[in-house]
């Protein structure tokens, strides 16, 4: 299988590098709300052009990793079922234009992306043009893909479309950060690191985010995670690399984790702590 991404003058930088989208989750089994995270964690070059690696998605998404780039204006992304790229976002378009997002997967369907209105709006300075859209399915059952849509950033529902059989599907952007735009609290959804209860009969507020220290990172034979401001208990630890795959899990108690490199190529990783309602995500590479 072959990616093609392509630059060309007058492009413009979609997701650069450090780029994280974080939304807000909802999980019905126990109406905990949390935050999830889609990050741009490298540029890599195939057939010898240049792309963003965009590792993270959405709960009711169409795939862990995906390769985008964007030309003029427009987003292209990696489209699995057709083994190539086909468009995302067109932030050129005003009211009364459309664009066709292609399907992923054969269990959902093309949808049609209508442009209702725009506005302009300044994020940290930056003028940005807002889509608000409305969509229908070129088929038959059409994927989620909600708006307002932010230049440069994307759906404020989802960065990608979500299949629509899904219960619950992610609910907002709460935050986005980037080296451009800088930290840009959307005030769409919960704040940034909030998690909660919501039961329908009250909000109840459960935990706050897990501060974890890696020292040293990048690492070659041991790095160690230092939990701060909790005392020893039991928690989960998982090492999951840029396919989304989960290559170790462990139970830890105590305020310190040895992350030993023994097999793992050189490359970046991702790692998740989950202690009881509290949760840290965060990033090491092994050099």
């Amino acid at each position: 299988m072959f990616l093609l991404c392509s630059f060309a003058a007058g492009a413009q930088s979609f997701a650069p590098v450090g780029a994280q989208w974080i939304y807000n989750d909802h999980d019905s089994s126990n109406h905990n709300n949390f935050p999830r995270g889609i990050y741009s964690i490298t540029d890599t070059v195939i057939n010898g052009n240049a792309c963003h690696m965009i590792v993270g998605d959405c709960a009711c998404g169409t795939g862990v990793t995906n390769y985008e780039y964007e030309i003029n204006g427009k987003v292209y992304w990696y489209n699995n079922l057709l083994n190539g790229f086909t468009l995302l976002y067109d932030f050129n378009l005003n009211a009364g234009d459309s664009w066709n997002v292609l399907a992923q997967n054969t269990s959902g369907d093309s949808l049609t992306v209508r442009v209702d209105s725009i506005r302009m709006d300044t994020i940290n300075g930056n003028l940005r043009k807002v889509q608000f859209v409305s969509t229908s399915a070129m088929f038959g059952n059409a994927y989620i893909f909600p708006g307002p849509i932010v230049e440069g950033i994307g759906s404020k529902f989802c960065l990608y479309p979500q299949y629509a059989a899904c219960d619950a599907p992610t609910a907002g952007l709460r935050c986005y950060q980037d080296s451009i735009v800088g930290f840009y609290d959307t005030h769409f959804a919960p704040a940034c690191e909030e998690v909660f209860v919501d039961s329908g009969i009250g909000v109840r507020e459960i935990s706050t985010k897990v501060v974890a220290i890696i020292s040293p990172n990048p690492f070659h034979e041991v790095s160690t995670l230092s939990l701060q401001y909790f005392s020893s208990q039991e928690g989960i630890f998982e090492l999951v690399d840029v396919t989304g795959r989960i290559i170790l899990t462990e139970k830890f108690s105590g305020n310190e984790i040895k992350i030993e490199r023994n097999n793992l190529d050189e490359g970046i990783y991702f790692y998740r702590l989950k202690i009881e309602d509290s949760f840290s995500v965060g990033k090491l590479i092994v050099d």
